[in-house]
């Protein structure tokens, strides 16, 4: 817990220094704000790690380089900070499951490519295909979604950016 904050102005002050000289106090302010509004330290850092991406894009750098490093640093730093909590529910999926341990939904990622985005199978064999005791408790905690880690560290997903759509969805929301 103590770390956090330091952590938090270290980002945005390097954020700030990617701006130009002209938006810097603007942008210093705003993020300050912004950062502290976001509740868990968590959600802190990742919303600095935000605005950290957004100056890169302001300061019209070589942007799509820097995001993919800032991804490939993320993804593998938060698979390792997890690593006790994925082996954990990897041994609760082998032991209360008898399925597939991961599934692979399609959806549409950038200029509509179709990507497998990785997710722990949370239901049970297809006759009874309702969540088992596991998966309720992932979907419940979206931790069903931590292997997709995994597509960010192979660069069909990243951190910021909007989030894949399935088919259905694209239909359902094209107008929009």
């Amino acid at each position: 817990k103590a770390w956090a904050p330091s952590i938090v102005s270290y980002i945005i002050a390097a954020a700030v220094r990617a701006l130009p000289r002209h938006q810097r106090e603007r942008f210093s302010e705003e993020w300050e704000s912004h950062a502290n509004d976001v509740p868990g330290d968590i959600g802190k850092i990742t919303v600095a790690f935000g605005c950290l991406t957004a100056a890169w894009k302001i300061a019209a750098g070589p942007f799509a380089l820097r995001k993919r490093v800032l991804d490939i640093i993320l993804s593998t730093a938060t698979l390792l900070f997890l690593a006790p909590i994925l082996i954990a529910i990897l041994v609760a999926m082998i032991i209360g499951t008898d399925g597939p341990i991961l599934s692979r939904d399609i959806r549409l990622g950038r200029h509509g490519k179709s990507i497998k985005v990785l997710r722990f199978h949370t239901t049970g064999p297809t006759p009874n295909s309702g969540l088992t005791a596991v998966g309720f408790i992932l979907r419940k905690t979206n931790l069903d979604e931590l292997p997709q880690l995994l597509n960010v560290l192979k660069g069909d997903m990243s951190f910021v950016g909007p989030r894949p759509l399935t088919q259905d969805e694209l239909v359902r929301y094209s107008d929009v």
